[in-house]
């Protein structure tokens, strides 16, 4: 079988070609490349046990909770973090009629700066309750959002994650190497 390359862990990996385009979009045009999503839950679901799911998700999927960085050489590095337990998951509470007016203005501009290139809410009416997601696209695509959603799921049902064996930050060194050569 092939030997798989094996990556050292960096303070900081090259953004991909996309990353930096994205980068200096937001950056230049203040644009808001959010992905939002709200899904509607069980009145039975654990608040607590919801967000130790979303924690555990994290950890397997470090590029998630990255931030994106400019160095002095205005080259744009993709920053891992692994205090995503210091991020606060918050459980908002109004009631419907409230919650009606304000969905539609759930989603707020993720800078590409910003520590956090995501938002976590547990969102409770009385009646409903929501886990309002939203990602930059400087750290998730469409289809990562799905197997976000999939991957809080499995883990709020006790089942062990599999780690990424492959994430961005590879990506990012691969694609920095390939250019390079």
């Amino acid at each position: 079988a092939p030997k798989l390359k094996t990556f050292e862990k960096k303070d900081r990996y090259p953004a991909t070609m996309i990353q930096t385009a994205t980068f200096y979009e937001m950056l230049q045009k203040g644009t808001n490349l959010n992905m939002p999503t709200l899904y509607q839950l069980d009145l039975s679901i654990d608040n607590e046990r919801l967000k130790e799911a979303i924690y555990k998700t994290m950890e397997a999927h470090p590029g998630l909770t990255m931030r994106m960085e400019m160095g002095e050489d205005h080259a744009v590095y993709q920053i891992p973090q692994d205090d995503y337990r210091d991020y606060e998951i918050k459980v908002i509470h109004m009631d419907d009629e409230t919650f009606d007016e304000e969905s539609k203005h759930l989603s707020k501009t993720i800078g590409p700066m910003d520590k956090w290139l995501f938002c976590f809410e547990i969102i409770e009416t009385g009646k409903r309750k929501f886990l309002f997601t939203d990602f930059s696209h400087l750290n998730s695509d469409g289809r990562s959002i799905g197997i976000v959603a999939e991957d809080i799921g499995k883990a709020y049902d006790g089942k062990e994650l599999t780690s990424e064996s492959y994430t961005m930050f590879e990506l990012g060194e691969d694609l920095a190497e390939f250019w390079n050569t």
